[in-house]
């Protein structure tokens, strides 16, 4: 009895799976609003908690010069390259907040939720996705 249950257990929760479970599909968030081949004189950032808000931006010469600067001279490692990676990101962040009210943004998402100017999850993942090409 106990080797014809080994046998059909396989085949049990394959029939289960199939049954009782739906597909699950990754939900990309891509939107018609949200340039997918940003550059610097044409890129997207969100706000207002959950992207609500979407302002299509630009930056000059020499606000990208100040972004571009973190990166000289190269990274000799990883964990360099890190660094120089988050200082270009605060410094976008910061020219940008100027421009989208948003540069009072606290880190974490909990204390401040809610608040003006704050970003959520989503705001800054999109916005991480949309800057890093152009860095």
């Amino acid at each position: 009895m106990m080797n014809f249950i080994q046998h059909h257990m396989g085949k049990f929760f394959l029939f289960y799976l199939l049954i009782f479970t739906r597909q699950v599909n990754a939900d990309i968030f891509v939107r018609d609003d949200i340039f997918t081949q940003p550059d610097i004189k044409r890129f997207s950032m969100c706000h207002a908690h959950g992207c609500k808000t979407v302002e299509q931006l630009s930056l000059t010469d020499t606000q990208w010069q100040k972004i571009a600067r973190h990166f000289t001279p190269a990274a000799q490692s990883a964990a360099q390259e890190r660094e120089q990676i988050a200082a270009a990101i605060a410094e976008f962040e910061q020219i940008i907040g100027v421009k989208t009210n948003t540069s009072e943004d606290k880190a974490g998402l909990f204390k401040s939720m809610g608040s003006a100017g704050q970003l959520d999850c989503i705001d800054e993942s999109t916005n991480s996705t949309t800057s890093m090409p152009l860095t």
